[in-house]
């Protein structure tokens, strides 16, 4: 089988981009929030409404996390800086 990702193009419209077996085994998800829930356990939830127990320290809010779709474990992730390529998609000043 083939596995695509969607994307925005440079307009702002949908375009489809094939990717291989190996990049469709995980999903880049935006951290939209980082709190401490019931006995002191520290959840993470992201854009999708995910919610991942037991994060890592230094990942903080609107940071990118690369997930692990089978087991829902965080690989790596992506610090939201100034250095950093990101692309608007909406929103106002």
């Amino acid at each position: 089988g083939e596995y695509f990702r969607l994307l925005y193009d440079f307009k702002g419209r949908f375009l489809l981009h094939r990717i291989s077996a190996e990049e469709a085994k995980y999903k880049l998800c935006r951290v939209k929030r980082v709190q401490v829930g019931p006995k002191g356990i520290p959840i993470l939830e992201t854009h999708d409404g995910r919610t991942i127990r037991y994060p890592a320290p230094l990942i903080k809010v609107h940071d990118t996390i690369q997930l692990d779709i089978t087991t829902g474990k965080i690989m790596d992730f992506i610090k939201f800086d100034i250095v950093n390529l990101v692309m608007v998609t909406g929103g106002h000043i």
